[in-house]
């Protein structure tokens, strides 16, 4: 392989004329690909000097020196990557990825009211099963690429968004706040789908919170908290102020009643009861109201002895007769017709024995007592036709017919009697009614003095409030414990009293 001359680059540049390259040689410009190309195995060449066609030169660079490079092209080119030879080693393969077993979470959609909630599925999962299968076919059709959202009826927005932050609270804080309505709403969710823990939570957090009694009773029957409902009766069975119309409207009247027997069972187990009260003053005053409209309608004695024998109640005649014997006012001819001369006669003679009584005594306070004592001497046989009718039935006929005095005495002799009030003569009476009556019964009662051997007056109210209220803590009790099956009802199994959790629709948002 022949060389090319030496090159002296000490010469000036004028005085070096280079012959034009020939066409066959390849441009030095930079090339336009964007890997530069490394050329290797090229032979080397040292250029030789020759003559110059410059006379003033000593050395030219002549075509043939450049012609006669021994250039080996069959050798081929390697090519190496711009990022140099590290890039070219094989990479080595990754290692496959595991998730975490904690923190690997699927997320689900929720629809409430036309709003979507996208969470983590964990603590549904952790909380209930009532979900399992709804869970499990979002994710089959999620992992399709079909999203559907889980449709909740039945839920509103507010309610649900209330339990997400109690479990995904979005504030990194310790501490959860949530007012008590977003605890109520908690509370009415997890009970909906069994939600044992956090259910538990939220009656911990609303069992100190401040409430009336009556809301609690309304909480405790809606959402099944029996010792929030036994708690609440007994704090309205221990206040000695009446329960407000309000408050009544809310538990409503039948337990109302039951509060009030519960007192009236309270007092007559712990006090002795003082008989000679004013139980005429109080059904008065109780009953103004009632009272005043009939005695408008202008019923006079006579008038309500001849209504006593058509329905048949002996109690009604002997008050008429009475009230006709102590009255200062001889009978009318008129009014001997309407009652009968034979009743009549027997009604002048019991008038004059009442007179002659009266005379001899001198006692005007016992003027009602003797004439009451008059007439069943001598009108006994006529009474004793006639029947005894019980105190609860002289009230509704007293009402039904209208007679103010018939309803005066019977709803006194009701105040008087020792016996309570039952729950079937209240529905028969009316509720308000029978809790008037027994308000009566407990402020004119006057008891006085604790009986010996009583003990704490907590074990009373107690007793009391169990034994008024036995069924319906019962039921209450047995629908918490229905709230700790998380399966999902059929419309078969799911009993009328107490309403299961409703099954998930899925719809397409």
């Amino acid at each position: 392989m022949s060389s090319l001359p030496l090159l002296l680059l000490d010469i000036p540049t004028s005085a070096l004329q280079l012959a034009p390259p020939p066409t066959r040689i390849p441009s030095l410009a930079p090339s336009p690909r964007p890997s530069p190309l490394v050329l290797t195995n090229l032979p080397s060449f040292t250029p030789s000097p020759q003559a110059s066609s410059d006379r003033d030169s000593p050395f030219s660079l002549v075509e043939e020196d450049i012609t006669t490079m021994d250039l080996d092209l069959e050798t081929p080119v390697e090519a190496v990557p711009k990022a140099g030879l590290a890039a070219a080693v094989p990479e080595t393969p990754e290692r496959a990825k595991i998730p975490d077993v904690d923190y690997f979470m699927d997320l689900v959609v929720f629809d409430v009211e036309d709003t979507l909630f996208r969470v983590p599925t964990y603590y549904f999962r952790a909380s209930t099963d009532f979900f399992t299968q709804d869970f499990e076919s979002f994710a089959a059709r999620a992992g399709q690429g079909e999203e559907i959202p889980l449709k909740l009826e039945d839920v509103t927005a507010a309610d649900f968004r209330a339990l997400l932050r109690l479990m995904y609270p979005l504030p990194l804080t310790s501490t959860r706040t949530l007012s008590d309505d977003e605890w109520v709403s908690v509370l009415k969710l997890s009970t909906k789908w069994a939600m044992l823990d956090v259910r538990r939570m939220a009656i911990d957090h609303l069992t100190s919170a401040t409430m009336s009694p009556a809301d609690r009773v309304v909480l405790a029957r809606t959402y099944s908290v029996v010792e929030w409902l036994r708690s609440a009766y007994l704090t309205l069975a221990k206040d000695p102020t009446s329960i407000s119309p309000e408050d009544a409207s809310k538990i409503g009247l039948e337990p109302v009643f039951k509060l009030h027997r519960a007192r009236e069972y309270m007092l007559n187990s712990a006090y002795a009861k003082v008989t000679n009260c004013d139980y005429d003053s109080a059904i008065e005053r109780t009953f103004e109201g009632e009272l005043e409209g009939m005695q408008e309608a202008g019923r006079d004695a006579i008038e309500r002895a001849v209504l006593a024998r058509e329905y048949d109640a002996m109690e009604w005649l002997r008050a008429a007769l009475v009230e006709l014997v102590a009255r200062p006012q001889s009978l009318s001819v008129e009014e001997a017709r309407r009652l009968g001369y034979e009743t009549a006669i027997r009604l002048c003679a019991a008038r004059e024995l009442r007179i002659a009584d009266v005379r001899s005594s001198r006692n005007k306070s016992s003027t009602r007592k003797g004439s009451r004592i008059t007439v069943d001497g001598e009108l006994g046989t006529e009474l004793q036709a006639l029947q005894s009718r019980g105190i609860v039935d002289r009230v509704i006929l007293a009402r039904e017919y209208g007679v103010a005095e018939w309803l005066r005495t019977a709803l006194v002799d009701l105040a008087k009697r020792e016996k309570r009030i039952s729950l079937d003569e209240a529905e028969r009476l009316g509720m308000q009614t029978a809790i008037d009556v027994c308000r009566v019964r407990q402020i004119s009662g006057s008891y006085q003095g604790r009986i010996s051997g009583t003990g704490d007056l907590a074990l009373f109210y107690e007793q009391a409030i169990d034994g008024e209220f036995e069924v319906e803590l019962r039921d209450v009790r047995a629908a918490g414990e229905q709230c700790r099956q998380p399966e999902k009802a059929t419309e078969e199994e799911t009993p009328q009293e107490v309403k299961e959790p409703e099954k998930l629709e899925e719809v397409k948002g």
